[in-house]
């Protein structure tokens, strides 16, 4: 709800409608509600911190940094891959020469950083256990994976469900075929979400630094040989559903009426 108060407010009615039921919707969107683990906090931290964004680079608006940088911080520390999105948001916001403001820079930084003074202080007291983890990661990392380039179109529907579902798919396929051929129907989203980006890019110039976030994100997965963990694009799926439903607004107000009928179905 909270989310589409904000859509509406920066994009209209039928954006953030359509925008907001899609995520709620979506396939992903409900497995991740009901895991019990950190990334479930993923989506809500990021409502805030994508308020923050639009307050800053559309509202210009510089005691907005303090939400901004809280935010950021506590999504780096409740998931750290988020801090590949962070940076890149970051960096496009400075080069977009966003006005600056030391004094709330400080206050968002160090509320961001007070939940983060036990995981320290437990650090100290044990020889930094994750210090050795951290420093071990590149030997993990090995190879390219082009999967990185898939991740944020499946998140959308219905796309590597595999393994979690396991044999379970194969059972579906057999007792329901009509329903598992239907499934065909969602990769229309995977030609929506390009048409809905440069429509955005297109209707806002001073906002592309999110098409270019959300582009720059799977490149530098991919650049840095991250494993293309599904939940590593959580913090992606705002925008994504964002651009899907610039196409679907698009088209549900089409002139010609088999393309406005067609996209409601």
């Amino acid at each position: 709800g909270f989310l589409f108060l904000i859509l509406r407010r920066y994009y209209g009615l039928l954006v953030g409608f359509i925008a907001t039921i899609l995520l709620a919707l979506s396939p992903w969107s409900i497995i991740y509600s009901r895991k019990i683990w950190p990334q479930d906090f993923i989506l809500l931290l990021l409502i805030p911190w994508f308020l923050s964004l639009h307050k800053l680079f559309v509202d210009n608006k510089p005691q907005y940094w303090a939400l901004y940088t809280g935010f950021s911080l506590l999504l780096i520390q409740l998931h750290l891959p988020s801090v590949f999105f962070i940076v890149v948001a970051t960096a496009l916001l400075l080069i977009h020469k966003t006005s600056l403001s030391s004094r709330y820079l400080l206050i968002g930084f160090i509320l961001g950083l007070l939940p983060l003074l036990p995981y320290i202080s437990y650090q100290l007291e044990n020889d930094c256990p994750d210090c050795t983890a951290f420093v071990n990661t590149s030997q993990r990392l090995q190879t390219y994976d082009i999967n990185n380039f898939m991740r944020p179109l499946q998140i959308m529907s219905q796309g590597n469900f595999s393994f979690i579902l396991g044999n379970d798919v194969v059972n579906f396929a057999q007792n329901y075929p009509v329903v598992y051929q239907a499934r065909i129907l969602f990769y229309i989203e995977y030609l929506l979400l390009p048409l809905g980006m440069i429509l955005f890019w297109q209707a806002f110039p001073k906002r592309r630094l999110l098409v270019y976030a959300t582009i720059l994100l799977p490149i530098l997965y991919f650049t840095l040989k991250i494993v293309p963990h599904m939940h590593y694009f959580i913090i992606l799926t705002l925008l994504l559903f964002l651009f899907l439903a610039f196409a679907l607004a698009k088209l549900v107000t089409h002139n010609l009426a088999p393309v406005r009928y067609g996209s409601l179905l």
